[in-house]
């Protein structure tokens, strides 16, 4: 049986819900459960993990690393409770899971303004002005949540299987949904994706290891064993001694990881390669296509300055013709474009060239064509207008993982 992971905002009769579903299909609920489990872990008081889990980091958290900490350890914690089957787990904390966990249904909650304020002023006893107040708390601190989660998983972590819309859908045809997805069949775990949370369990226990011993800039993936370790430096000075001393400093750090890892006796093998602002050789290659010229143009400078070096095409024949002699590791792709769309020329790509990374930014906000592009192989979505620095992430992310897996030949994972 499947694993039920449900995420909504307050006050949308999650717990209503939840309830009726575990009654009916025998299942245990874990609400609280991977938040104990991360103090339990970490020692880290309730409060400051609690405060984490809704996207806040504090004013010191550039130096204190407290916030990325604590995501580290309910990071684990939610590993753990993937070794249960037969469980709803609510709450953010669903975001950190992999998308090759299959076996995980993955729902969304959602429900009108004016429910959540019915739902508030009942459950809280408020009136419909402190009723607002709560909500609009509660949705900044959803939207926060959205941003900085972002920057530590390497898929779009909010993508859901089933979105719920109250009142259109009563809660009594709520749970109907969500138990007649969990009779299907194809969300029974298979072998694969039973490796997968081996996976996603092993790649948490280094990345613990790592944090306790202060390396901070690490992305961690795991495959049977096989643990690959990018060190990513975020600060990047310039000139040529900064870029020896950069060198260097990869040198202390990869023998450092390596020692950390050789305590753990899971691991099988270590690959350890440097990532955001140590570069080795070439800059990140990057093909930008977009019928938007002006666009374009300007954010290939705007990427220049953050150290991603971009060829620029203009529809998707151009890029097409570049694949025939370029050998870009990330493709950023805009969809809406005249001629061959955007969908077109991600399906080409990956059947031709699989081992290239696509990026969606298209300034089109449909949710079935974002989950149409993720099913064809899209390594993220955005929406216009984005967020540069966002997107800098995402390209050398993606970027990594494209070298890694030329490298390694071996399917993309995110742990």
């Amino acid at each position: 049986m499947p694993v039920i992971a449900i995420f909504s905002k307050p006050y949308c009769s999650v717990d209503e819900i939840t309830e009726k579903v575990a009654k009916r299909i025998g299942y245990t609920v874990a609400s609280q459960d991977v938040l104990m489990e991360a103090v339990r872990q970490s020692g880290i008081p309730k409060e400051k993990i609690a405060r984490a889990m809704i996207g806040s980091r504090g004013f010191l958290d550039s130096f204190t690393r407290e916030w990325e900490r604590s995501l580290t350890y309910v990071k684990a914690a939610v590993a753990k409770m993937l070794e249960t089957d037969d469980q709803i787990i609510v709450g953010p904390a669903i975001h950190l899971i992999p998308r090759n966990i299959s076996h995980v249904l993955r729902v969304e909650i959602v429900a009108t303004g004016e429910y959540r304020i019915k739902q508030a002023m009942a459950i809280e006893g408020v009136s419909e002005t402190e009723a607002v107040q709560r909500i609009e708390k509660a949705n900044q601190e959803s939207s926060l949540w959205n941003e900085q989660i972002r920057s530590f998983v390497s898929t779009d972590p909010f993508a859901c299987d089933i979105k719920i819309p109250l009142p259109s859908i009563s809660v009594s045809r709520a749970v109907d949904v969500i138990c007649e997805n969990v009779a299907k069949g194809a969300l029974k775990p298979t072998p694969e994706s039973v490796q997968a949370v081996a996976d996603f369990q092993l790649a948490a226990k280094v990345r613990i290891a790592l944090v306790s011993r202060k390396q901070y800039s690490c992305s961690v993936s795991a495959h049977k064993g096989k643990v690959n370790i990018v060190i990513n430096q975020k600060s990047v000075p310039q000139g040529r001694l900064a870029r020896t001393v950069r060198s260097l400093r990869f040198e202390n750090a990869e023998d450092e990881v390596h020692k950390i890892c050789a305590a753990i006796d899971s691991i099988k093998e270590v690959h350890v390669r440097p990532g955001a602002g140590y570069r080795k050789g070439s800059k990140t290659k990057t093909l930008l296509v977009d019928d938007e010229r002006d666009f374009a143009m300007t954010l290939s400078e705007r990427l220049e300055t953050r150290d991603i070096e971009s060829d620029i095409v203009y529809d998707g024949r151009q890029a097409l013709t570049f694949m025939e002699t370029g050998d870009p590791d990330v493709m950023v792709l805009d969809l809406g474009m005249p001629g061959m769309d955007g969908f077109e020329i991600l399906q080409r790509i990956k059947r031709d060239h699989p081992m290239v990374e696509v990026i969606i930014v298209t300034g089109r906000s449909d949710e079935k064509e974002k989950q149409t592009a993720y099913q064809h192989g899209a390594f993220f979505y955005f929406e216009k207008p984005v967020n540069i620095n966002a997107l800098a992430e995402k390209i050398r992310e993606a970027s990594e993982m494209a070298q890694r897996n030329r490298e390694k030949q071996i399917p993309r994972e995110n742990a």
